[in-house]
């Protein structure tokens, strides 16, 4: 079983000053049974850096965080 990918998107800056990124692509991986993320130039996300989680309860309380700001922010553009 390879590499199996469940989010590799294009994320860009709005006009937003309070945000200070640049365009980027983001991949979310299943690596051979290791959860990891890579964020890198767009079209190759792997020629930046990336987090392989090989513990699991340390991607536990990454998931627990990105779902608690999912939460927070959906509550605040509804």
């Amino acid at each position: 079983m390879g590499t199996q990918f469940f989010y590799d998107e294009e994320v860009t800056k709005d006009d937003n000053s309070r945000v200070r990124c640049q365009p980027r692509q983001v991949s979310v991986a299943d690596n051979h049974g290791v959860p990891e993320i890579a964020i890198g130039p767009i079209g190759d996300s792997y020629d930046g850096e990336y987090a392989t989680f090989n513990d699991w309860q340390q991607f536990e309380a990454f998931v627990k965080a990105v779902n608690s700001l999912h939460f927070r922010l959906k509550n605040a553009h509804e």
